[in-house]
């Protein structure tokens, strides 16, 4: 292991995801954090279904107030000691996609202008690269927002999308769940509807990594 496989693992990743948009996400600990969070919510296995709705719907509420309150700080304050290249920036993209965004601006210094890009740094993060940032100061642009992938643009009506989303896989749940209850008989709402809930929660757990995975 130590002689064989470590020395190389950063290339045997790299090896799978340099062309897919993760944001420099490669672990499991984003999704294991949306796991405790949805446990740390439910208060025990005893709750009915009802109440595992209502508090999961409190708990997001919680968490999209916290990062609209957060886009709005961002919104108003500025970050200092970020290159002129950066000015149409400000108010639109993430501190913390500016600062990334600042280091591979820090790196065109020593760039060799002969070497190429593949692009796939942009495609991961969804930040300019060195090479992309390089080529907007030889023509004597500015890096615009849409340079940058839309998980890093500051969105003040996030908390809207959330209750929408969340909202609406609500009415899926109950739907499938009244059309068996009138098709079968009430047992089969707790069958199928729970079984609804189990097929969602992974696509819930996913919604809330993505959530998660916004750094600021």
């Amino acid at each position: 292991m130590n002689s064989t496989w470590l020395p190389v693992a950063e290339k045997y990743s790299n090896a799978w995801t340099c062309r897919i948009p993760h944001f420099d996400h490669r672990t499991t600990s984003r999704m294991e954090s949306a796991h405790s969070f949805i446990k740390s919510r439910l208060l025990g296995p005893n709750n009915s279904f009802t109440a595992v709705i209502k508090l999961i719907t409190n708990a997001l509420e919680h968490q999209s107030h916290e990062i609209s309150a957060q886009y709005h700080q961002e919104k108003i304050n500025s970050l200092k000691y970020i290159g002129n290249i950066f000015d149409e920036c400000h108010g639109r993209i993430t501190h913390y996609a500016l600062r990334k965004a600042q280091n591979n601006f820090t790196e065109t210094a020593r760039i060799d202008k002969n070497s190429g890009c593949n692009g796939d740094h942009h495609i991961r993060t969804g930040i300019p690269c060195r090479h992309q940032i390089l080529a907007v100061i030889d023509s004597g642009g500015k890096i615009k927002p849409s340079d940058f992938h839309a998980q890093w643009h500051i969105n003040v009506s996030f908390s809207f999308s959330i209750s929408f989303y969340f909202s609406l896989s609500l009415f899926f749940l109950l739907f499938m769940g009244v059309v068996v209850a009138g098709s079968r008989g009430d047992i089969y709402f707790w069958r199928v509807g729970l079984g609804v809930v189990g097929l969602k929660r992974y696509a819930f757990y996913f919604f809330l990594e993505s959530l998660g995975s916004r750094r600021y």
